[in-house]
């Protein structure tokens, strides 16, 4: 199994820390936010994870500072640096200190690094962000024994118990072809949600194809209900496995290390033996709730 690790995003970030992650977006101030240059990181991890991973490479955008994608090219060698014009559709900013992501910005660049991996021999593929930094070497050991057991699983970083049908992105791995068929699907369909976590969960758990069939849009909605739970949870039994709590303990995001907010709305491998045990866990969660 050769695995390639894409680093993916900017090289300039603007936005929330690790210690101010839980902030709403609608709430931030100007204290809440870094302009995080990421080089240095991208370099780290390239340094620190070389002997992980038969590929590193990083990808980023050819509009980027000239400065900064010098010292990229430097730090890690041109040919591991992949420059791409962005070509994706347009989404409407919001209101916001800090504005929208354009999420297809994100599995634009991830597919073109999974094309170049594979062109190198990677068979698995795992995404990491230009401005994180954790121990991929860790993450790599739970991909390769997840992916021997589950071949067609996406390991992804936790689950939510307020909100199942919701995929976190911070890191993600597959089979290289699967994550690759993926991405394609998600650039080429119309938006099935606006928020980029609910948006992956629809496109990556149903192929498919008319997303603006009232139907679709009624069953599949923003909330989970009484005809879409079994659905949903069905979902992550297919298609999902959850990393371990560790990778996201040891995760430094703009340069300050991640803080949990409320783990009890946080699902990772060690809380779910398999995900058919998730939605006991999501009704335990309600409960408490309605207790507090």
């Amino acid at each position: 199994m050769k695995i390639g690790l894409i680093i993916q995003g900017p090289l300039r970030s603007k936005g929330r820390t690790g210690r101010t992650s839980s902030i709403k977006l609608n709430a931030l101030d100007e204290s809440d936010i870094a302009n995080f240059n990421c080089v240095d990181n991208i370099a780290k991890t390239f340094n620190d994870f070389k002997s992980t991973f038969a590929e590193i490479i990083c990808v980023t955008w050819d509009d980027e500072e000239t400065s900064l994608i010098n010292q990229v090219q430097q730090s890690i060698g041109q040919d591991n640096v992949l420059l791409l014009k962005d070509e994706t559709r347009q989404l409407r900013p919001k209101k916001a200190v800090v504005g929208a992501n354009n999420k297809y910005r994100q599995f634009y660049s991830f597919l073109k690094g999974i094309e170049l991996v594979q062109a190198r021999g990677c068979d698995v593929v795992i995404k990491v962000r230009t401005d994180q930094y954790s121990d991929w070497d860790q993450l790599a050991q739970f991909v390769e024994k997840t992916l021997i057991a589950s071949p067609n699983k996406v390991i992804l970083p936790w689950a939510v118990t307020y909100s199942p049908h919701q995929i976190a992105d911070f890191y993600i791995a597959s089979h290289a072809m699967h994550m690759r068929e993926l991405c394609q699907r998600y650039l080429s369909r119309p938006e099935a949600m606006d928020l980029v976590h609910r948006d992956l969960f629809y496109h990556w758990s149903f192929d498919l194809a008319g997303w603006k069939l009232p139907l679709a849009k009624l069953f599949l909605g923003k909330r989970v209900n009484f005809f879409n739970k079994k659905t949903v949870f069905n979902a992550w039994q297919q298609h999902y496995v959850i990393a371990p709590k560790k990778i996201l303990d040891q995760l430094y995001w703009r340069g300050e290390i991640y803080e949990i907010a409320d783990r009890a709305k946080m699902l990772f491998e060690e809380d779910v033996a398999d995900m058919s045990t998730y939605q006991a866990k999501l009704s335990h969660y309600k409960a408490q709730k309605k207790r507090r």
